[in-house]
This record gives C-alpha cells, structure tokens and sequence, in this order.
C-alpha cells in the first residue's frame, strides 16, 4: 500500500458536512487541538484552582451579584473556590446541579434537595409560599430566568 499525505485540519471541526463532502483539510475530531493558519497547535496543559474538596467536581456555577465568585459541588458540599475554598452548604444528595443567576442571587436546583439559594455570603433553603398543591421544591430538577422571572421544572414534566 502506497504512504498517503494527510493534511493537517486547518479548516477546524466539521461537525456539518458528511465525511465524503468534507474537504481533506477539515477534521471529524478535534480533541485538544487548535486550527491555525497553516498549522495545528496543541492545546496547552491545565492548572489546579482548587483542590482538598472531597471530590470530583460535577458542577461549576459563577455568582454574578456585588462581587463575582465562582462555586464548586463536590462530595455533598457547596464550596467557594474563588480563592482559598471554604465550604457554604452541605448535606446534598447530588452534586450535580442545575443553576440561574438572579436578583443577586444565585438559585440551585438537582431533583433531590430542596432547592437552594446563594446570596453571595450564605447558601440557604429556597422559601416558597402560596405554592400551588402539587409542587413539591424537592422534585424541581432545572431552573432558568426570564424577564424578572425563575422558572423550576421537574423533571419529565
């Protein structure tokens, strides 16, 4: 079998065209590479934020409010990891947690624990009142904001 000239994948991902369409100098996958003119650079390598939190991380959520934080979900905990981490709620069920930005505030929700509410200082149970009859906090598996508005859903609602 003759040797073969593949080309480096200049164009980037193609994740729209069919393969037979797809002109030589596009890729299938593009994993931890970086189109250039004429050249692939690799990505460069990583570096530790924070570490000592009990876990893997399943989640990652930035405070928006007076100042900007950005929280981490490992091992049961809610942890700032802005600088030095230090822990703002504990007890959950999950990690993984579904989040909007809101009023200075920042809401969670995971289908299991009571959906939680982060003021930039404190985590703390979200309060609903006048709910309607069938709501149950606990089951709320998403959140989103709209037009001055929070929106939960369960899931497979």
């Amino acid at each position: 079998m003759p040797a073969t000239s593949i080309p480096a994948p200049v164009g980037g991902w193609n994740a729209r065209d069919a393969l037979a369409a797809m002109p030589p100098t596009d890729a299938v996958k593009l994993v931890n590479l970086i189109p250039r003119a004429g050249y692939v650079q690799s990505r460069g390598g990583f570096t530790i934020h924070a570490s000592g939190l009990g876990g893997s991380v399943q989640t990652l959520a930035p405070y928006r409010g007076s100042v900007e934080l950005l929280l981490a979900a490992a091992d049961g905990q809610m942890w700032d990891v802005t600088t030095t981490p230090f822990s703002v709620g504990s007890g959950y069920s999950s990690d993984r947690w579904q989040y909007t930005n809101h009023s200075a505030k920042l809401i969670f929700v995971n289908g299991l624990d009571s959906p939680q509410v982060f003021d930039g200082t404190t985590m703390t149970a979200a309060n609903f009142t006048g709910s309607p009859g069938s709501f149950v906090p606990e089951t709320m598996w998403s959140v989103n904001s709209f037009k001055g508005r929070v929106f939960y859903w369960a899931e497979n609602a």
